[in-house]
């Protein structure tokens, strides 16, 4: 699921713009927050992108989006966020 938060008009020139270099470099920054996340989980389920959130454009500009992960069953969401590129916060739902 990829979420961005826009306006009525959908979203703007710089979210479009960072969407498209999001889809390019998925891999790495999937990777990157997969590792944030193992080191607060306890479990060793593999895990995959549930979700890809992309901000509004000061959100955007500053680098800040999250990605969400889940293991085959779904019981647990690992939330990386990440600022300037880099994942900083990891939360979990269940």
């Amino acid at each position: 699921m990829i979420v961005v938060i826009a306006g009525v008009a959908g979203p703007s020139g710089l979210q479009r713009q960072f969407f498209r270099g999001m889809i390019t470099n998925l891999a790495a920054y999937e990777a990157k927050g997969r590792a944030f996340v193992d080191r607060y989980r306890s479990d060793d389920a593999e895990l995959s992108i549930y979700s890809l959130e992309i901000g509004n454009d000061a959100e955007v500009s500053a680098g800040e989006f999250t990605i969400e992960y889940t293991d085959a069953q779904g019981d647990i969401i690992h939330r990386a966020e990440f600022f300037d590129f880099e994942p900083r916060n990891y939360g979990a739902d269940d």
